[in-house]
């Protein structure tokens, strides 16, 4: 990452924590979408499968999900899966940083976007009175403010963890090649 963007992430932070603060929670929680919007699209093009940019943020994270779905090794009953064919146990690709973000925080994330989606459409309809959402976007700002800078994090781990492997997939070319 750039000193720029660095730099423009700690002041997103930094901004969204000063606004839960003084108790203006809708707007920490666009600056926690914000951060999340961008940082999904980091993680994605940082992976190894780097299909998935188009769509809304939650097109984003559930392609993340299904990234870490589909190289995660199988476990049935506490014993790894075996490849029938060889009998070999089911292993994650060999190169893909994307093994460094926890489910669980994509998981988190992809609720969180969906709550606060919802309460936006429910504001507008008249579903909730300003009152109720008010308490749910207080809710919704808190947990805001652990998800995004642990999504910056993830991201940042992601694009190292990439470059090694990038570096890791040269060398390995060279050898074969020599």
């Amino acid at each position: 990452m750039t000193k720029q963007k660095q730099n423009l992430y700690e002041r997103l932070l930094e901004r969204q924590a000063s606004a839960a603060s003084e108790g203006y929670h809708y707007e920490a929680c666009w600056f926690a979408y914000a951060i999340l919007e961008n940082r999904s699209r980091s993680i994605l093009a940082n992976s190894a499968d780097r299909a998935g940019f188009g769509g809304d943020i939650s097109s984003k994270l559930a392609r993340i999900r299904g990234l870490l779905e589909d190289t995660e090794t199988k476990v049935v009953s506490g014993k790894p899966v075996r490849d029938k064919r060889t009998g070999k146990k089911v292993k994650k690709p060999k190169y893909s940083a994307v093994h460094t973000v926890k489910r669980t925080l994509i998981l988190v994330a992809q609720r969180w976007v969906k709550r606060r989606n919802e309460l936006v459409h429910d504001l507008a309809s008249g579903k909730l009175t300003l009152d109720e959402a008010d308490k749910d976007i207080e809710r919704l700002s808190k947990i805001g403010l652990r998800l995004a800078p642990e999504f910056c994090s993830a991201a940042r781990r992601i694009r190292k963890r990439a470059k090694k492997d990038a570096k890791q997939i040269r060398v390995r070319n060279d050898f074969e090649n020599n």
